[in-house]
């Protein structure tokens, strides 16, 4: 249980987040999402805040880890998804920030952003159906049955690029192992700047 010292400080700060991982894991989601302040963030720790918005693709699976740790030590028994087939699996989380300090038009991104944490604005267009995307895959080798266990996925589909057996030159012959991926929704979304954006 968190006690709050005083409303307004780092306690209370602390206890809303609290209750708001406790709403995302009554949900009975393999992915959940924390939505951090990034106000909050600015008082926490001005140096990270910083880090944060220029290496966010670096980072990222950091804070994801983070927000996994603060869900296990804070609720254990929410901590395991039942899916169909009653297996119990692991679940994910992501941090999305909101009130970042600069909203950007979509003219205004440039290859200078790629990989930092920015906020946009603009008009969703057009939407695909939702499909499924590979997270973490755990790969055998076709020649040697040697296990490469949860190789992280960043959109392209990637197999590993060498068999860690010395003694084996796969790099090419892999089998996904169906029990042991973990697989998260998303959709692509298509953008144009607002009307009122357009000079």
């Amino acid at each position: 249980e968190i006690e709050v010292e005083e409303e307004g400080g780092g306690m209370a700060m602390v206890k809303a987040y609290h209750e708001q991982m406790s709403h995302v894991l009554a949900e009975n989601s393999l992915s959940s999402s924390l939505y951090v302040d990034w106000s909050h963030i600015l008082d926490y720790d001005p140096q990270s805040s910083q880090s944060i918005l220029l290496e966010y693709y670096r980072i990222e699976p950091y804070l994801r880890k983070a927000v996994r740790t603060f869900a296990i030590e804070n609720f254990p028994s929410y901590m395991r998804h039942n899916d169909d087939d009653d297996s119990q699996i692991s679940r994910e989380f992501w941090v999305h920030f909101y009130n970042l300090p600069v909203t950007h038009r979509l003219r205004d991104l440039r290859t200078l952003k790629v990989g930092r944490l920015c906020a946009m604005s603009g008009t969703v267009t057009r939407t695909s159906e939702v499909r499924p995307e590979l997270l973490f895959g755990t790969f055998q080798c076709h020649d040697c049955d040697t296990v490469v266990p949860n190789l992280a996925h960043q959109f392209p589909y990637s197999q590993p690029e060498s068999c860690p057996n010395p003694s084996c030159p796969n790099d090419r012959r892999w089998v996904l192992r169906p029990q042991e991926r973990r697989f998260i929704d998303w959709p692509k979304l298509r953008v144009q700047e607002a009307s009122h954006e357009i000079t």
